[in-house]
């Protein structure tokens, strides 16, 4: 095995166990360098990565293969320019990383209420995928994936939040997207941080607290600075994540590998990382429970004040998609259908 790079093992997800498979495609031909930000344990490498290589290798009888490099190629946010320029071969991201203004169309998998990982990822791939022309958005790149992790809540440093307005001059980390414009309709500071300095951005008082899943307080270890956490019916936000590959790698390969790779199923992928986030979810929660980290439910005048700024918020996405080309409304309504979740 190479020194400067560890090979991805096959795994998939069975019921609620995981299942790890022996390394694939040791005779490859072709070896797709994959620069990882996240540590090798985390859903992200651990299932969707790991699942892509699984179906990969087979589909292509054994001639390509997954590699994830040492070390990053760079922060998190640089990873869709990292993935365009062909520094890597694969990489992995979230399109609130991009900035306001870039991928409107993912917004629909990021707004408040959506439900658990299991049934709200799938429906992201299927309806900004196919719907929305995610591909239109992802210039430079091959789309393998697309999936969410699960539900947000709000973890805080000190203060507690009885109404919305309690989040008045709160600095709140964030993933950027819809949930930075949300935490500032509130008159909290949006902070865009990487995930790995929130625990000391937290101790040495830069924030107020991070929005997150439940799944981050074991991948970035930041639960002993929280007094309490907020959680919200289906979420008050989610993030998206795309898995994607240099178009010109895609373009170099033969089409029978090209067909290989097209022959994945985003949407399996997507229920597969949806169904392991939610798992991390359970374990994230019964160690703040173990910590007895307190945990509260929203009030009923804060849930009401969150239906209020995220209608608002849906009916502008809606009047960006038509300018667009797009039925927003049709959108989340199909959206909403294939999670089972309410409407606003």
């Amino acid at each position: 095995m190479p020194t400067d790079r560890r090979r991805v093992l096959a795994a998939g997800l069975a019921g609620a166990a995981y299942l790890a498979a022996p390394a694939i495609a040791r005779g490859a031909t072709r070896t797709l360098a994959t620069s990882s930000w996240l540590p090798p344990a985390h859903v992200v490498p651990k299932f969707v990565i790991a699942s892509w290589a699984e179906a990969v290798g087979r589909a292509s009888d054994g001639r390509l293969a997954v590699d994830l490099l040492d070390k990053p190629l760079g922060p998190p946010p640089a990873h869709l320019e990292i993935a365009r320029e062909g520094r890597a071969d694969m990489v992995y991201s979230l399109h609130g990383y991009s900035g306001p203004s870039a991928f409107q169309r993912a917004r629909i998998g990021q707004f408040s209420f959506l439900g658990d990982s299991f049934g709200a990822s799938p429906a992201f791939s299927q309806v900004y995928g196919q719907d929305l022309n995610a591909a239109d958005e992802h210039d430079g790149i091959k789309l393998l994936t697309l999936f969410q992790h699960g539900p947000g809540v709000l973890f805080l440093k000190s203060r507690r939040l009885e109404r919305a307005s309690d989040l008045n001059g709160l600095r709140i980390r964030n993933s950027g997207g819809y949930i930075a414009q949300l935490m500032q309709r509130f008159g909290a500071e949006p902070v865009p941080l990487s995930p790995f300095e929130v625990g000391n951005a937290l101790r040495d008082g830069r924030i107020d607290g991070v929005a997150f899943p439940y799944e981050a307080v074991t991948s970035f270890d930041f639960l002993d600075e929280i007094v309490q956490i907020v959680e919200f019916p289906g979420g008050i936000y989610n993030a998206t994540w795309f898995l994607g590959m240099n178009a010109a790698t895609y373009d170099s390969l033969d089409d029978r590998d090209r067909a290989a790779i097209d022959s994945v199923e985003r949407d399996i992928l997507a229920e597969i990382a949806g169904k392991a986030w939610d798992i991390a979810d359970f374990d994230g929660k019964a160690k703040c429970m173990t910590q007895r980290v307190e945990i509260t439910r929203a009030s009923d005048d804060m849930i009401a004040e969150l239906k209020t700024a995220a209608g608002a918020a849906e009916a502008n996405w809606q009047t960006e998609m038509a300018t667009q080309g797009f039925d927003g409304g049709v959108a989340l309504e199909r959206f909403r259908k294939l999670t089972s979740a309410s409407t606003l």
